[in-house]
């Protein structure tokens, strides 16, 4: 009896070991597979950025990330999607919005980890959670374009790949004239809810994905938004992807908390496990 009032397992916290708050390996190797013709100029180096609170984080996250990764690329052959980061947010933040339903930074950044490990070009950035308060998203993009723009290993990848396509062409190497810009993906309610004019005030740009098939008059609604903010080139409205519907974060708490097994279709089964072995949301719990 005594087993049903025990509480969650308490955060360990969880340090980065041999990396910065912005990991770049899996960018770097991310950068050194492509052709080399596919880094020279003209081109549209993009690396993609996702915010929330990530509590916790299911298939849908990915996907969208997926969805917007295809639609990029298909939409402008010069447009080369590089990478993209997952940037859980401050526990400020999430503990105002889900009160005892929160998960600590901790907790979800592992559960981040875990779901983009197989995930050869999704990383999870550190930088956002670390901070001593809330930070908006427009910062976190304005603040990983910069990092990427400064980062000796992603902007030597870069040079590598250029030198490479210069020796195939026996052209002497030019330098990079394109770049790295990040585009914040993120669902239509929040692109019509926040202000946008910051992330195209630092030359970010936006993709919205589309999610539980908004009527005709809202997505227009966006467009002309955009349009007013006259976003060229770097803003995208995306269509839903089939795996994100009906997927949310609160579907899977309420999943987990019902004792539903639906929480193993909603989520990569890492995350499962690592909330069963942490008792996040367990039905046992008052």
């Amino acid at each position: 009896m005594l087993d049903r009032f025990r509480l969650p397992i308490p955060c360990v916290k969880i340090e980065p070991v041999n990396m910065t708050l912005t990991p770049t390996s899996k960018l770097v190797q991310s950068i050194m597979q492509l052709p080399p013709e596919s880094v020279s100029a003209p081109r549209n180096l993009i690396v993609l950025l996702t915010t929330g609170a990530f509590c916790p984080i299911h298939l849908g996250h990915t996907a969208m990330l997926q969805a917007a990764k295809d639609f990029i690329e298909a939409a402008d052959k010069r447009n080369i999607v590089l990478g993209a980061y997952i940037s859980p947010t401050h526990d400020y933040y999430t503990e105002h919005k889900l009160g005892n339903l929160n998960a600590c930074v901790e907790d979800r950044l592992h559960m981040c980890r875990v779901a983009t490990k197989d995930i050869p070009w999704i990383d999870v950035d550190l930088w956002e959670a670390s901070q001593s308060d809330f930070v908006d998203f427009p910062e976190v993009a304005d603040r990983l374009k910069g990092f990427l723009n400064d980062s000796d290993a992603v902007q030597g990848a870069l040079r590598t790949k250029v030198g490479e396509e210069a020796t195939r062409l026996q052209k002497k190497q030019q330098s990079l004239e394109s770049p790295i810009r990040v585009v914040y993906v993120c669902g239509f309610d929040l692109a019509m809810r926040c202000s946008l004019r910051s992330l195209q005030r630092s030359d970010c740009g936006i993709a919205v994905v589309l999610r539980d098939s908004p009527t005709p008059d809202l997505v227009a609604a966006l467009r002309a938004r955009m349009f007013r903010l006259e976003w060229k080139g770097s803003c995208f409205v995306v269509p839903a992807a089939e795996t994100d519907k009906y997927v949310s974060s609160t579907s899977v708490r309420n999943a987990r908390r019902e004792g539903s097994g639906e929480v193993w279709r909603m989520c990569h089964p890492g995350v499962v496990r690592y909330i069963i072995e942490k008792r996040l949301w367990d039905p046992m719990l008052p």
